[in-house]
């Protein structure tokens, strides 16, 4: 199973320069319930913003660069290869490569209840989910009423 999880803002940014503009701890207890024990894969800039590998996750970055301490593929298509059961957890390229390509089988995208507008710093963006292709399963509001996580699926 190939799953792709991003916590977004109301009007869709994922980060702002290399940081998440936001603090929410709910959705980062989300974000570890469902990942851990598993292979999670990233660009290097958010393995960079993150600054460590995570703990208890097989780290996979795609990068033209050796990192020392995690597995390095030069694309997205050769992680996959690898690894066909794990977490796309960023970034912006990385989700835009899989979206565009229908590699993801699920997709938990956490809408949190704020609203970035604009700020001095580049915006990034969540790339558009294609409903031809995906479908959603469930909408739930956390209990906390910090964010909503949206699940969709892949169409056969």
């Amino acid at each position: 199973m190939i799953n792709l999880i991003v916590a977004t803002s109301k009007d869709l940014v994922i980060g702002t320069g290399i940081k998440i503009p936001w603090s929410c701890p709910e959705d980062m207890r989300f974000f570890k319930e469902k990942t851990l024990n598993s292979t999670i894969i990233m660009g290097r800039k958010t393995y960079e913003s993150i600054g460590k590998s995570l703990p208890k996750r097989n780290n996979v970055v795609i990068s033209s660069k050796e990192i020392q301490g995690v597995e390095v593929f030069t694309n997205l298509q050769l992680a996959l290869n690898k690894y066909n059961d794990c977490w796309i957890i960023g970034g912006g390229q990385i989700y835009r490569e899989a979206l565009s390509n229908n590699l993801c089988d699920n997709i938990y995208l956490n809408k949190i209840n704020v609203y970035i507008g604009k700020v001095n710093e580049e915006i990034i963006f969540m790339p558009w989910i294609d409903p031809a292709h995906y479908e959603i399963k469930s909408i739930n509001e956390h209990e906390s009423n910090k964010f909503t996580t949206y699940f969709y699926s892949k169409i056969s």
